[in-house]
C-alpha cells in the first residue's frame, strides 16, 4: 500500500502556521494532529504501508524523511519516497497525475491512496484521491476516507488499530462519531 502525500494544503495549512505562530517559516508549523491522522493509516493496513512524497517540497527538501521522522512521523518511507519530477522535465505535463504514472512505471503499481488538496489527477487516480482543504489540511471526514480505503472498505477499521487505539475511542458516543451510526 502506497500513501501518496502531497504537504501544502494537507499538513501545512493557513492553519497551523497560524496556531503554530513560528518564526522559522511553514516547515516548523506542520500539523501535528495531521502527523498523527498518517500515523493511523500507516498502522491500520493489513499489508505494509510506504510513504511517497508527491508535493514539491520533494524537490526542494532531499532530507524530508529525516524531517518528518523528527516531527513524529512514524510511518514507513518507501525506498523511491518521491515521486519523480515529470512537471519540470516535460513541457506537455498538465496533471500531477503524471507523476503517480511516472513512478509507476518505475516502481510498479500497488494499492495506493492520495492525500492532496488538488485535483489534478485522471480519472481512474481519483477513485483513490481524498481532496483535503487547501486552509484546514486534513479533516477527520478525509482521515475517515482514507481508513475506508486502506482496509478495502471495513467500516469498523478503528477495531484494527488495536493496541494503538486511542484511549476512549470504543465508547458508545466515540462509536457514533466514527461511524455515525447510532450502537446501543
Amino acid at each position: 500500500m502506497i500513501i501518496f502525500l502531497d504537504i501544502d494544503g494537507v499538513l501545512c495549512t493557513r492553519r497551523s502556521h497560524l496556531a503554530g505562530m513560528q518564526q522559522g517559516g511553514m516547515m516548523e508549523s506542520l500539523d501535528p494532529i495531521g502527523i498523527e491522522m498518517i500515523n493511523y493509516m500507516c498502522a491500520v493496513s493489513k499489508t505494509p504501508t510506504y510513504i511517497v512524497i508527491s508535493s514539491t517540497w520533494r524537490i526542494l527538501h532531499p532530507d524530508l524523511p529525516m524531517i518528518f521522522r523528527m516531527l513524529g512521523l512514524r510511518g514507513a518511507f518507501h525506498p523511491k519516497w518521491k515521486t519523480p519530477d515529470a512537471f519540470n522535465k516535460d513541457a506537455n505535463r498538465t496533471l500531477r497525475g503524471d507523476d503517480l504514472n511516472q513512478w509507476f512505471d518505475e516502481n510498479g503499481k500497488d494499492d495506493y491512496i492520495i492525500l492532496d488538496d488538488d485535483e489534478d489527477f485522471y480519472d481512474d487516480q481519483k477513485e483513490r484521491l481524498i481532496v483535503t482543504d487547501f486552509d484546514n489540511g486534513i479533516s477527520f471526514e478525509n482521515f475517515k476516507q482514507a481508513m475506508l480505503l486502506l482496509t478495502d472498505g471495513n467500516e469498523q477499521w478503528w477495531k484494527l488499530l488495536g493496541d494503538n487505539l486511542p484511549t476512549g475511542w470504543l465508547s458508545a458516543n466515540k462509536q457514533k462519531t466514527l461511524t455515525g451510526e447510532e450502537h446501543g
